[in-house]
């Protein structure tokens, strides 16, 4: 896996949105580190992380379970069924959710929630609820976001919205307005090193600024748009008779 290294504040230069590589804010391709969780991440580290996720199982912390989930199975896709993620995970998860539902000020947490369901068990979508009702909710929640200016909390419920409704993903009224002030919220983090927020916030931008994005076994890929021609192409000469 190559993860790119955060640039400098100082090589901030404000354009539009389009794609990932702007996300980051940057004209020339960044510089590169080489990083593979199978060799970077040791057995120890493993061994705490996953001792961390059974911990917060025994405490039915199901908010906290599904965190470590998520992490550890974006990381390490291929040892995903050693996390043991069973009934009695998937049922506390619901549970965890269903308490956001119907809660105002804890939609954001709800779309949260939902998304880590859905990349951990892909398959029990449908289970989720995720009706028409819900998408108008979180649409509502995210209209009074733009409303307000509030590109922080924009950025995140839009990409919950994206991914669990993709089929929607045009009525969010993306436009340069929404794309540019995530941007300058994306520099603010930069500029204040908050590279947690900076990570979620460059992964919003590539996941809207793209064509769609899918689950595909448990893991977030993204389909960028596809160039536009410029001009017309030159038609062809006339094939000449022999």
């Amino acid at each position: 896996m190559r993860l790119p290294r955060p640039p400098s504040p100082d090589s901030i230069r404000p354009r539009p949105a389009r794609g990932a590589d702007i996300a980051f804010g940057m004209e020339d391709e960044p510089e590169e580190i080489e990083f593979d969780p199978n060799k970077d991440i040791t057995k120890e580290s493993w061994d705490g992380m996953k001792d961390e996720l059974e911990e917060n199982r025994l405490k039915k912390k199901w908010f906290e379970f599904s965190d470590n989930a998520m992490h550890l199975s974006l990381l390490f896709p291929q040892r995903k069924s050693e996390l043991n993620l069973n009934d009695e995970a998937f049922e506390g998860m619901k549970w965890e959710l269903e308490r956001y539902r119907n809660v105002e000020e804890n939609r954001v947490l709800f779309g949260f929630m939902a998304m880590r369901l859905y990349l951990l068990f892909p398959d029990r979508k449908a289970e989720l609820n995720l009706n028409d009702e819900v998408f108008d909710v979180m649409k509502g929640e995210l209209e009074r976001r733009r409303c307000n200016g509030n590109w922080r909390d924009f950025c995140f419920p839009a990409m919950y919205i994206a991914i669990l409704f993709p089929e929607r993903k045009s009525e969010l009224n993306l436009n340069n307005e929404a794309f540019e002030g995530m941007q300058v919220y994306l520099e603010e983090c930069r500029r204040k090193r908050n590279w947690w927020n900076f990570e979620l916030a460059a992964l919003s931008l590539s996941i809207l600024a793209a064509e769609r994005a899918e689950i595909v076994n448990g893991q977030i890929v993204i389909i960028p748009k596809q160039p536009k021609l410029t001009r017309e192409p030159k038609p062809l000469p006339e094939r000449l008779a022999l």
